[in-house]
């Protein structure tokens, strides 16, 4: 009477091995996704932040708003030409103030944001109060390309934040 073998046989260690291969490219799986979801979070926080900033920015020029120097359009990828005055070294008028800052603003806004462009609108509504929008376009096409699993999705998979205040 022969002797049961104790250990592994060679096929049973290929099954295994190619098992723990599945496994370990379905968690690589869901952490490029898990990447670049966080990576579509990160740009709509940044987004809305800057929302806030040039709104908070027009709270404190009230005049450079009454006037209308704010509302502008950012196109992608514009060149966008430092003003003069710098309001930083100099005293400005509400206007040149409101210039420099949209300035800045647009600036920090396309270095942070791929495919970056803006748009603010100002309205004068009832009581001297001013209707303001402000709207964050961004180039999101890898996340929208991994959630709607279509690859032909290129660089007009855009998102937008759009915040809409009374000032």
């Amino acid at each position: 009477m022969r002797k049961a073998r104790a250990g592994f046989a060679l096929i049973e260690v290929l099954i295994a091995f190619t098992l723990l291969g599945i496994g370990i490219m379905g968690i690589a799986k869901v952490l490029m996704a898990s990447s670049k979801s966080a990576s579509s979070s990160y740009y709509q926080i940044q987004a809305s932040q800057f929302a806030q900033n040039i709104i908070d920015t027009m709270r404190q020029n009230n005049l450079g708003l009454q006037n209308g120097t704010y509302a502008s359009t950012m196109l992608a990828g514009a060149t966008l030409t430092q003003p003069t005055p710098l309001c930083i070294t100099s005293t400005c008028t509400p206007d040149a103030l409101a210039t420099f800052d949209l300035w800045q603003w647009e600036t920090t806004l396309q270095a942070l944001l791929p495919n970056a462009s803006a748009t603010i609108t100002t309205a004068s509504v009832a009581n001297g109060n001013y209707d303001v929008t402000v709207s964050i376009t961004w180039g999101d096409a890898a996340a929208q390309r991994q959630f709607s699993n279509d690859d032909s999705i290129t660089n007009s998979g855009n998102a937008t934040f759009q915040l809409e205040t009374l000032l």
